[in-house]
């Protein structure tokens, strides 16, 4: 099967154009002047100065530069549910999260050496039918050959969690004055709405 010179040109020149776009202004929902304006008002802009840059441009996550394609097998569930797998690929596309469908060396032409991390297909609880993606940023465990997972690269030190278990979640609510309230967040935008510097 042959590909026509001009098409495949076209195709890379608009995805440069496209990734060029990036560069200038990230994509995400998040106003980076009403959030510097509040982090002024309450005197936290010297405590986070690169929240408002980093909504802009992307923020720096530590990954370290790759010099050789890896692209790791997908999860198996992403074959079992293919039907799932490409409505979730639709939506991301009507998003504008996603570009392509690009080959191996279409890649490589536009941003060099690129890596991938495993994706899987996970049932939401108590949503028959329903799945959400998931990249195992973990893959690999431990470095091998030169390459290392996303996760690997970051240093968790900077980004502190506190995380329970669920007895001790249970023990603090049962514990809690009467008229008590509580609220949940839901991260699951998170990764695809906070933006990392083009070069990650």
């Amino acid at each position: 099967m042959s590909t026509s010179a001009p098409d495949a040109e076209g195709r890379l020149t608009e995805l440069k154009r496209a990734l060029e776009r990036r560069r200038i202004k990230a994509l995400s929902p998040y106003k980076a002047q009403a959030w510097e304006c509040l982090l002024r008002v309450h005197n936290l802009l010297t405590r986070y100065p690169n929240l408002p840059s980093g909504f802009c441009n992307g923020f720096n996550a530590g990954i370290s530069p790759i010099e050789h394609t890896h692209t790791p097998d997908n999860g198996p569930s992403l074959y079992t549910y293919s039907h799932a797998y490409l409505e979730i690929v639709e939506k991301e596309f009507n998003s504008q999260r996603y570009i392509g469908p690009l080959s191996r060396a279409e890649v490589e032409s536009v941003i060099g050496p690129f890596q991938t991390s495993p994706l899987s297909l996970v049932p939401k609880p108590g949503k028959p039918n329903k799945f959400c993606a998931v990249h195992n940023f973990s893959f690999l465990r431990a470095p091998s050959a030169g390459f290392y997972s996303v996760n690997y690269c970051i240093d968790s030190n900077l980004f502190p969690c506190t995380w329970s278990t669920f007895v001790t979640i249970c023990t603090t609510i049962w514990n809690l004055p009467p008229d008590s309230q509580a609220s949940i967040r839901d991260v699951a935008e998170a990764y695809r709405t906070i933006p990392i510097i083009p070069d990650q």
